[in-house]
């Protein structure tokens, strides 16, 4: 059924049995072993396949640098290559020296170093330089194709085409445009580049393929003679003529979601409903419609040889129906070895223990290492890290456990490894808990632990695997270095094929199988606020009770781990101190309980989506109404809260406040009297029926002189059972200073949404009053005519956080009247398919620069100017940010149009 025909031509590799072997020696025999007597000076070097943009580095045992030296080139020659490498030396840190290229290092060659060990301090002559050894990585490069698209607003004739150019190693934009070439016709098409924020990830667009009266072919051709890859290749795309309406392509998708793509040569009709015209073995299903492209997805687990039947009654958008009825068959695999941590904090509260909840699937066993961070070093750690990270590590860390975890027993029984099961992890089992200590857990899988089947092997599932329960301490110094002993991924296997990484039957699958968790066991949370005027306030609560903690001693450190305040919380949990230096850390101690909260501004809420101008005061007090969530649903009750500020005690004690909520007619539906308030907090528990109506809800608090109003939404609606957050560090996108935005996607109950498939569109629309500070003055140039355009900026899946990264870029050319409003849709499907919506809106600048306008308005009606007298207008050139720009020279033309009611019946 697919109408792409792919078409591969390899030199220079030998083919058996339909596995490419690249003929290479192994690394193992080409490494240089190091004397483990250097253990008494060096405490690790660079070794293994590195990047070829990687710098080599030597941390001493100990201190040599001074503060001086840092960040400045060594005086003495401390490195020796071979090939050569020209570059200089610099010292990181005062054990840590780091060797830069000047360039990038050849890649797929092996290097030998010597580290001049006896040009920094006298030791025996054995000893005055260190040989040692490392690899970069042999550059591939892998070509992935997405479906055929249409153009927002073009109907059915114009196509666009995405798709990625994966990397084994890091590669410069330039050299990798060139290595992809597309051709409609034999006539060359444009193709957009996009970076994902991965070095070794680039996205292309080819967005002119137009559908002709004829079938027509597209011809993607790649070449990695450019970036020293011998890949080469090519594919062609058959273009389903006009009038055709055809099912193109089916495709079985496994991970990170398990469902049938089909690919239809027409935009569908979006208001159909293709239940039971697709159907899979009357199985329930969840259909996902989204232009020509139908995803299908079934609520039970798919394996081997799944039939799907497309029935002919399916619609596209000019209503014509398919010519015939499709069944069509595809392959699904056994699913391959993996793991889902489940959760994404770091404090464990006492009433869990210290458990590690996690799912796997075609794993018998894990590699469990466990690094204990000492609550000495806390401090220090999160000078360079947030509680999850895992920044030199080495330094304030050391490994407690390491071993092997197997994944049948008692406390995990399995009876069907090839599906996901739920297991657990008692670390109480191999480590004994400190309490005040992080913990990093790390999770790595192996070959060895697989139950996947591979082709030509037999089953391991029976073989033993040996377990050690009892506690460990830090390895033997075989492993050498920081970079593979404390590395998430760890180091290379010796057999490494970038080639192999998505096979499961090599153990290249295997190596960047890591997952890691930082663990805290504590029972305090904490909330901070910090005002302007220096004032500090410490909310601790119980993480189990949510009842306030008293008497916990709170401890405020600058950076440079020095206490610069300290307070004790009283019966409601709350401390208050008073600092002009902001502190860095704060420190909970309640017992042997600890609390750690980091005060950098950047982990703040955001508020970039916020107006924080703040409101005016009524009458000298404030007050803020707010409710449990955002929506609700008739029948629903609204505990709605009305916390009121009195500074200047203008009011006396237990006031009482008048609560009315009217319907969106503007209808009187309930009224509340609270005289009884807690603490200036009072309660108003609103109620609706099943039969009242949806709409925006006013609620009215009316306290002495003071009304303060909001709106609540009332709707019948399914709710997101996802938050889903869109953030711009800058909160607004520039044209040509565009920066990635992060999408956040979690379970609302708090665990992480892993590996979810997301798409993101954005519209953008003119935005007139663009400048608060400006409003004046017209920004908007009304003789560009601008239509709403949508844009797909993302199409994939978040990671295993929960995370993805968007590049907003949009191609509007020059055409924009102004500023424009860039409104963001995403949505979200859950693995049974059904999705989940979020809406944001940001400005899109498409100019550094605006010129705006005031005119004045007349005396007279719709207020017109007055001819035969001097009208001041005034002209306002800003930069995107709203500031004036002076120097800026601008041309000013002004036309007289003139208007006649004159006809001319002639």
């Amino acid at each position: 059924m697919s109408k792409t025909r792919i078409v591969f031509v390899i030199a220079a590799v030998l083919i058996v049995a339909g596995i490419i072997a690249i003929i290479s020696k192994p690394l193992e025999e080409q490494q240089v072993t190091v004397d483990p007597k250097f253990r008494t000076y060096v405490n690790a070097f660079t070794s293994g396949i590195i990047s070829k943009d990687a710098t080599i580095r030597v941390q001493l045992q100990n201190s040599y640098a001074d503060s001086s030296m840092i960040g400045k080139p060594a005086e003495q020659k401390l490195f020796e290559f071979s090939p050569e490498i020209e570059g200089d030396a610099y010292w990181i840190d005062i054990y840590t020296v780091e060797f830069r290229p000047d360039d990038f290092l050849e890649p797929d060659q092996h290097y030998k170093a010597e580290f001049l060990l006896g040009s920094l301090m006298e030791v025996p002559e054995e000893f005055e330089k260190m040989e040692f050894s490392f690899r970069t990585i042999q550059q591939f490069m892998d070509i992935k194709t997405g479906n055929l698209k249409f153009l927002p607003g073009k109907q059915v004739k114009w196509l666009k085409l995405s798709g990625e150019i994966l990397t084994a190693d890091v590669e410069s934009t330039d050299k990798l445009k060139q290595t992809l070439n597309a051709y409609q016709d034999k006539k060359q098409l444009e193709i957009t580049w996009t970076s994902t924020g991965d070095p070794n990830a680039y996205q292309f667009r080819i967005d002119s393929i137009q559908r002709k009266e004829k079938e027509s072919t597209i011809l993607l051709e790649w070449d990695g003679d450019p970036i020293n890859s011998d890949q080469k290749g090519k594919e062609e795309i058959l273009i389903t003529p006009l009038g055709n309406f055809e099912l193109r392509k089916v495709t079985a998708n496994q991970k990170p979601d398990q469902y049938i793509t089909l690919e239809f040569s027409d935009p569908l009709d979006q208001d159909q409903n293709l239940e039971g015209l697709i159907n899979i073995n009357d199985q329930n299903l969840n259909i996902v419609l989204d232009q020509n492209i139908v995803k299908v997805y079934s609520k039970n687990d798919l394996y081997g040889t799944v039939n799907i039947n497309i029935n002919r009654g399916i619609k596209n958008i000019l209503g014509n129906k398919l010519s015939k009825t499709y069944r069509e068959t595809v392959e699904f695999p056994n699913v391959e070895p993996n793991l889902k941590l489940k959760g994404k904090g770091v404090i464990m509260p006492s009433s869990n223990g210290l458990v590690l909840p996690f799912e796997a699937v075609n794993l018998r066993a894990v590699d469990l290492t466990v690094f204990r961070i000492y609550e000495d070093n806390i401090l220090q750690f999160l000078q360079e890290n947030n509680l999850d990270g895992n920044n030199e590590l080495y330094r304030v860390a050391k490994i407690v456990y390491n071993g092997t975890v197997t994944l049948n027993s008692s406390q995990n029984p399995v009876t069907d490894y090839g599906t996901w099961n739920d297991f657990a992890i008692d670390l109480g089992r191999f480590i004994k808990p400190e309490k005040g200590a992080i913990y990093r857990i790390r999770i790595n899988l192996r070959k060895e632990y697989s139950t996947y089947t591979c082709p030509g092997e037999e089953t391991t599932n029976m073989l033993p695997v040996s377990e050690d329960d009892s506690p460990k301490d830090e390895p033997e110094y075989d492993d050498w270095g920081y970079y593979r002993l404390y590395s998430d991924q760890g180091s290379y296997p010796s057999d490494y094929s970038w080639r192999e990484r998505d096979n499961p039957c090599h153990s290249s699958y295997y190596y960047r199988k890591s997952f890691t968790q930082n663990i805290i066991a504590s029972d305090i949370g904490m909330i901070a606020k910090r005002g302007k005027d220096g004032k500090n306030i410490i909310f601790v609560n119980h993480i189990v009770t949510a009842e306030p903690l008293s008497g916990v001693k709170i401890e405020a450190y600058d950076f440079q781990q020095q206490i610069i305040k300290t307070a004790t919380t009283n019966s409601q949990g709350k401390a208050e101190f008073q600092s002009h230096k902001k502190p860095f850390v704060i420190v909970a101690k309640k017992g042997a309980e600890r609390g750690y909260l980091k005060m950098n501004d950047g982990l703040s809420n955001s508020l970039s989506k916020f107006d924080i101008s703040g409101a005016g005061l009524q009458k000298g007090l404030n007050g803020f109404i707010y409710g449990e969530r955002d929506v609700w649903r008739p029948g629903d009750t609204l505990f709605m809260a009305f916390m009121l500020e009195d500074k200047h005690s203008k009011l006396p004690a237990n006031v009482p406040a008048v609560c009315k909520l009217y319907t969106p007619r503007g209808q009187l539906h309930q009224k509340i009297v609270d005289n009884s308030p807690v603490d200036h907090v009072y309660h108003f528990p609103l109620k609706t029926s099943k039969k009242s109506e949806t709409g925006m809800w006013r609620i009215d608090v009316q306290l002495g002189p003071a009304k303060f109003t909001k709106y609540a939404r009332i709707e019948t609606i399914k709710p997101n059972r996802l938050k889903i957050n869109l953030d711009f560090a800058k909160g607004e996108i520039k044209r040509w200073d565009i920066t990635p935005g992060e999408l956040q996607v979690q379970w609302l109950h708090g665990g992480t949404a892993s590996n979810l498939k997301a798409i993101s569109e954005v519209t953008l629309r003119p935005l007139r009053n663009a400048f608060d500070n400006h409003k004046k003055y017209h920004f908007h140039d009304p003789a560009k005519d601008f239509s709403s355009e949508t844009f797909t900026v993302f199409e994939g899946t978040v990671d295993n956080e929960g995370n993805a990264t968007i590049i907003p870029e949009f191609n509007i050319d020059r055409s924009a009247p102004g500023v424009l409003n860039a409104h963001f849709n995403t949505r979200v499907f859950e693995k049974g398919g059904n999705p989940n919506i979020n809406i944001d809106n940001f400005t899109y600048h498409p100019y550094r620069s605006y010129a705006g306008i005031m005119i004045p308005g007349g005396d007279s009606w719709y207020d017109p100017l007055e001819t035969g007298k001097n009208n001041r207008i005034e002209i306002l050139n800003i930069d995107s940010d709203g500031k004036k720009l002076p120097d800026n020279e601008l041309k000013v033309e002004v036309y007289k149009l003139s208007h006649s009611w004159w006809y001319d019946y002639s």
